[in-house]
């Protein structure tokens, strides 16, 4: 239970930051800096400014976030997930086909795969691209 609510804590007070400074700032923030110094190693608090990004609809600075978060654990299971959700939304398939293999091969028994595949399978192919 303590740790659910330091989640939801940490969770409160990021959105408070996004909303006083902005979603680009608090990324910069969570990937070096201030906060680095309370977040060592901390692909977690570049997944979380990314993921309100995403709710804010902020899709670059999230596709950012998600990507930094990657490059810091790149067998972080939510920040590929949740990229491939973004891309999705977004239509671009191709990118988002490729973020469910890669969650794939990182977390073969992610339960969110199935759900994945099959939002992915309904998705309209990508428009062949003429010369």
């Amino acid at each position: 239970m303590e740790g659910v609510l330091r989640g939801n804590a940490r969770g409160l007070v990021l959105s408070v930051i996004v909303a006083a400074i902005g979603v680009g700032a608090a990324l910069a923030l969570t990937a070096g800096g201030t906060s680095s110094r309370l977040h060592p190693g901390s692909a977690r608090a570049v997944f979380d400014a990314a993921l309100v990004a995403q709710k804010h609809g902020r899709y670059h600075e999230a596709r950012e976030g998600y990507l930094r978060a990657l490059s810091l654990d790149p067998k972080m299971a939510d920040a590929r997930y949740q990229l491939a959700l973004l891309t999705h939304e977004a239509r671009a398939d191709d990118e988002a086909r490729h973020n469910l293999d890669e969650l794939q091969a990182v977390a073969p028994n992610d339960p969110r795969l199935p759900g994945l595949r099959a939002a992915l399978k309904e998705a309209p192919p990508a428009p062949a691209k003429t010369p």
